[in-house]
């Protein structure tokens, strides 16, 4: 008998989706908030480039840990100490006194948002079972609901820096505070005897080799998303653009990732393609070089746009094909497929922020686009060595 509508939306996965729009909510709040704050301390570009990399400075490694954390201690005992963790970090920025003493905070964050992330993707794969279809569509929709949290969160921040300053940050605890009850009341599934499998058409060798290169687009992309969240700020207000408005561009940002989770999510025919790797870091890398050279907010819309969407059908690969490479480990490799991201959330902010302090506030668009043009370069190599 089919289920109503209500205790649909009570299912687990539902559940775990849930959570993962809550905590981003939370994450996108503290990403801006504790950029406004710092520039309220009179930070320069290179220490605002350092406290937005900090909050991912350990994101590799503990991804690692937490996916086979996961695996041996169950996937709701590290999700609640992940949120705890969150909730204990961005409730204290609010009492920060000095961007060191944010610096130290935003660690912690990153700390718990990488024990969060791992066990999250490998409960939803757990509760998918053995069926590809339910696979796709719950990872299709948890990727549009923490993309729907990045879109919330800055305009909530900017509005409420304008209002309330450092109440920011206490909206954000009660997000996290929110996520770990209901990761308390959520069941856990046992991981399936069987597994979601790449069609048949494709061998296990080459499901490696799309992963991989999807792992290096991913990462360029990433590297632009953290330099833009990081220093794109510090440039907004020297331009004269309201917090409300920086709320709005970084909005978009999140809005173009956002639709390419949407579409990715409706089919399944961009699986195992080259275009699909290929084309997100060709548009990555023109929409960062019109950033490079405007001061106009309609610009840096329709460009931060593209980076999103850029993002997303990278990310989509990504967790897809990880997800698909076998049963065993699969917690570990989507810490893995999260450690790449906090690397690119590492390294975009600061490269980024040393551009910006010695050069230009527009130079970190220069530095993202060539890293985009690193990582097409590499993507090349990989292709040519890849099986036929």
């Amino acid at each position: 008998m089919r289920r109503p509508r209500f205790d649909r939306l009570l299912l687990p996965a539902k559940r775990l989706i849930f959570v993962s729009f809550v905590i981003d909510v939370g994450a996108a709040c503290t990403i801006l908030g504790v950029q406004l704050k710092g520039i309220a301390l009179g930070a320069s570009p290179f220490m605002l480039g350092l406290l937005g990399g900090a909050q991912f400075s350990l994101y590799l490694f503990v991804c690692i840990i937490s996916g086979h954390m996961s695996d041996r201690l169950g996937r709701r005992a590290v999700t609640v100490a992940a949120s705890a963790v969150c909730l204990a970090s961005w409730a204290g920025m609010a009492l920060a006194t000095s961007v060191w003493h944010l610096i130290v905070l935003a660690v912690l964050s990153g700390t718990g948002l990488a024990l969060l992330w791992p066990p999250i993707e490998a409960w939803l794969a757990d509760l998918a079972g053995n069926s590809v279809r339910l696979l796709n569509r719950n990872i299709g929709l948890f990727n549009i609901a923490w993309t729907a949290g990045l879109m919330v969160g800055p305009l909530v921040a900017g509005q409420l820096w304008e209002a309330h300053g450092e109440g920011v940050f206490l909206v954000a605890g009660g997000t996290a505070l929110l996520c770990l009850l209901v990761a308390l009341l959520t069941p856990t599934a046992p991981p399936a005897h069987e597994h979601v499998a790449p069609p048949a058409h494709v061998p296990a060798a080459r499901v490696r080799w799309f992963l991989v290169m999807a792992w290096t687009a991913m990462a360029m992309a990433v590297f632009a998303r953290g330099m833009l969240g990081a220093c794109f700020p510090k440039l907004a207000v020297s331009l004269g653009f309201s917090p409300t408005l920086l709320g709005r561009l970084l909005f978009v940002l999140a809005a173009g990732q956002g639709v390419a989770f949407l579409v990715t999510r409706m089919t399944t025919g961009w699986q195992y393609k080259l275009w699909s790797l290929f084309v997100p870091p060709v548009v990555g890398l023109l929409a960062l070089l019109s950033g490079a050279v405007t001061s106009s907010a309609a610009v840096f819309a329709v460009g931060f746009a593209f980076v999103g969407g850029a993002l997303g059908v990278s990310y989509m690969c990504g967790i897809t094909y990880a997800l698909q490479a076998g049963p065993e480990g699969r917690g570990k490799r989507a810490g893995l497929h999260e450690g790449i991201m906090g690397l690119g959330l590492v390294s975009g902010p600061l490269l980024g922020g040393l551009a910006g302090q010695y050069v230009n506030l527009h130079a970190p668009f220069v530095v993202g686009a060539g890293m985009f043009a690193a990582g097409l370069v590499a993507m090349l190599i990989l292709w040519r060595r890849s099986p036929a």
